[in-house]
């Protein structure tokens, strides 16, 4: 089965065609092209006949129906390969009909593959970026990291720290001091040893990402056997080895080894399978294995059990999905610069921003954000009303798929206030190493979620290297003597300090509020203990399956 065969069926019938035309919709060499008709030819699928002469066009004559002979092949595919072979096939360029019939029976297999273990399968419309949780400048990718891995300790949503890694703590003259498990494995068998540790804590603090967080530590050792130690006088220390990106992993061969729950046993663009760790050092999951399997845009977003078929009922699972704001880039040397227009911009935002909820019909769940950024303690505010300075030049937005429709909306609120605008279309890896200190973009918005705890996650927003706002809020000196009160300010309090810094950031139109985002994914019924962890998604270690027909138990 080829894509270009079918796309090229579904888009000539049989008569005169430009062999251009053809090249342009497999968008592909002349040379290449007449290549794949001679061929297809050969095989039975059509007759071409190329034109002659200056005027003359090419002859096609289809020998078969395509699409119903694909439709054929599907369909045996779907019932007899693996859910990740067939997967593939559906991005083919189908008809609507045939797409609804195929997509029915893909979704009838999805998930329904008894091996005697307990399974979820997750749909993924995206690739995972990273395993390294340096690196893991994603949400997506992070919560991957975040079953894989394990940190010292854990912080929750109220800030309360509890042991993961490290069973003991003390910190006093300048000095903090954990103590390790005995007996942690790794995913490769070896095991845990408090070197393992200070190497990676090391390759974290000496990264360009995470000097500045991590400057108030002075050094890190292991004075002796699972014993490590932070020299540093910083009050929040113990908080910042909570973070993803403080999770432990092991280096060997260019391959990263963890202590999760979870093991990476496959990861290929149409699958990625996470394995129990049976060496856990703490409770093993109850599930076997987690199954995120590569799926069309348009396929429904359900997490299925391994016993459960298309037809069971499901439970949506609601969780925040982070929030939206409107970066006002002050680092590029452009109109944006004066303060006035940003106001003017921010008071244009703020008077119709009730209006991003008729967005939701694009799949979103959007709620207005007049507040802040920290749900539960930012209080609404209001921006006077300023008049708009001349613009000359066109501002220009920035934007990836997930802002479109907010772009659009946008710009077209500039424009009818006589602002001109420029737009950019950046990828979204590219957005992630994007900085506004070298960005040519005026205006950028950026959707962010905040990791568990929002106070440590709103410092890591403000002082991490590859945060989005990094460069625009140390670009402005009255936010940068507050983020400096950080390293004096004792964890406990950051909530004031955090508010601060916010208000300045909303009052200066650098960072505009816009939207909170709420993430809504529908379970099967016989997946029980739901709870959320990281960045909003479900803790998998903790999800457990409900035996089919318990009915006959009683």
């Amino acid at each position: 089965m080829e894509a270009a065969l079918l796309k090229i069926y579904r888009s000539f019938q049989s008569g005169t065609v430009k062999q251009k035309e053809l090249a342009e919709i497999l968008e592909l060499s002349a040379k290449q092209t007449s290549r794949l008709l001679h061929r297809w030819e050969k095989e039975g699928w059509l007759n071409y006949t190329p034109g002659k002469g200056r005027g003359v066009q090419s002859s096609l004559s289809w020998l078969r129906n395509i699409e119903e002979y694909y439709e054929g092949e599907m369909q045996a595919k779907l019932k007899n390969e693996s859910v990740e072979e067939a997967a593939k096939y559906l991005n083919f360029d189908w008809s609507a009909g045939a797409k609804q019939r195929l997509t029915k029976i893909f979704q009838s297999r999805f998930g329904y593959e008894q091996d005697g273990t307990d399974k979820l399968i997750i749909p993924k419309r995206h690739p995972f970026i990273t395993i390294n949780p340096i690196e893991a400048a994603d949400a997506y990718s992070a919560n991957l990291v975040s079953n894989l891995y394990n940190r010292l300790v854990h912080v929750d949503a109220n800030g309360d720290v509890t042991s993961e890694i490290a069973h003991s703590w003390e910190q006093d003259n300048g000095r903090l001091r954990l103590y390790l498990r005995k007996d942690i494995h790794f995913h490769d068998g070896s095991i845990l040893t408090s070197e393992d540790v200070v190497n990676c804590l090391n390759k974290l603090r000496n990264h360009p990402t995470y000097q500045k967080i991590w400057a108030p530590v002075e050094a890190i050792v292991s004075p002796a056997p699972l014993v490590l130690e932070l020299h540093t006088t910083c009050s929040y220390c113990l908080q910042l080895l909570g973070l993803i990106s403080a999770s432990i992993f092991k280096e060997t061969n260019d391959q990263l080894y963890g202590t999760g729950a979870f093991f990476l046993e496959k990861s290929s663009p149409s699958i990625t399978i996470l394995k129990a760790f049976s060496e856990y050092f703490q409770e093993r999951p109850l599930l076997d294995t987690v199954e995120f399997v590569t799926v069309p845009k348009d396929f429904d977003k359900i997490y299925r059990s391994s016993q459960t078929t298309v037809s069971t009922d499901t439970i949506d699972v609601q969780s925040d999905s982070g929030f939206g704001i409107v970066i006002l880039n002050i680092c590029h040397e452009s109109a944006i610069q004066n303060k006035a227009l940003r106001q003017f911009i921010h008071h244009i935002i703020a008077r119709h921003r009730e209006e991003i909820v008729d967005l939701n019909q694009y799949h979103h769940n959007y709620s207005p954000n007049h507040n802040g950024f920290l749900i539960g303690h930012s209080k609404p505010y209001t921006i006077a009303e300023v008049e708009c300075p001349k613009v000359e030049k066109p501002l220009v937005i920035e934007y990836v798929n997930y802002t479109k429709d907010l772009t659009m909306w946008l710009k077209n609120l500039l424009e009818h206030e006589g602002i001109p605008v420029e737009l950019r279309y950046v990828t979204f890896q590219d957005q992630l190493n994007n900085r506004c200190l070298t960005n040519k973009a005026d205006i950028i918005i950026h959707g962010e979620i905040f990791e568990l705890n929002q106070q440590l996650s709103f410092f890591q927003f403000m002082t991490s290297d590859n945060s989005a706002a990094f460069d625009v809020v140390n670009a402005h000196p009255l936010i940068t003597d507050l983020i400096q009160k950080y390293v004096e300010t004792p964890f406990e309090e950051w909530t004031n300090l955090n508010l601060q810094i916010e208000r300045k950031c909303i009052d200066e139109s650098i960072l505009i509020p816009l939207y909170y985002e709420k993430r809504i994914i529908p379970f099967s019924t016989d997946i029980q203990n739901v709870t959320i962890k990281h960045f909003g998604y479900v803790d998998f270690s903790k999800l457990w399956m409900k035996p089919l027909n318990t009915d006959k138990i009683f």
